[in-house]
């Protein structure tokens, strides 16, 4: 199995990002069956038919958590979508994962290099 983690921005509003992730997930997982998505998602995002770990607030916001879970579940692709920390890409590069980070945000675009 690949576990691949999905990382999207996640919370009370707004949804873009854990769709988008999700139907990359569903896609990948059909075209692959080896493919194993994990979600990381603030408390009270709306179920997903894949493994989550909830998290206390967003991921930019609960960086410690998705640092721990990262170093926890060893994934070997991190896609973060729509907006990420130093910390959280590096400690995906630690564990030895491929990054993908999905942002049209320059600023952010930036800390994916």
């Amino acid at each position: 199995m690949t576990r691949i983690l999905f990382v999207p921005v996640s919370g009370g509003a707004g949804s873009g990002e854990v769709q988008r992730c999700r139907l990359l997930a569903d896609a990948l997982v059909a075209a692959r069956p080896g493919i194993e998505p994990h979600f990381l998602l603030a408390v009270g995002s709306a179920p997903l038919p894949w493994p989550t770990t909830g998290l206390t607030a967003s991921p930019t916001r609960a960086v410690t958590e998705v640092v721990a879970a990262i170093a926890t579940l060893r994934p070997a692709v991190v896609v973060f979508d729509g907006n990420t920390r130093v910390a959280a890409l590096d400690a995906a590069r630690r564990v030895g994962a491929r990054v993908v980070l999905v942002s049209s945000r320059p600023s952010a675009a930036d800390r994916g290099f």
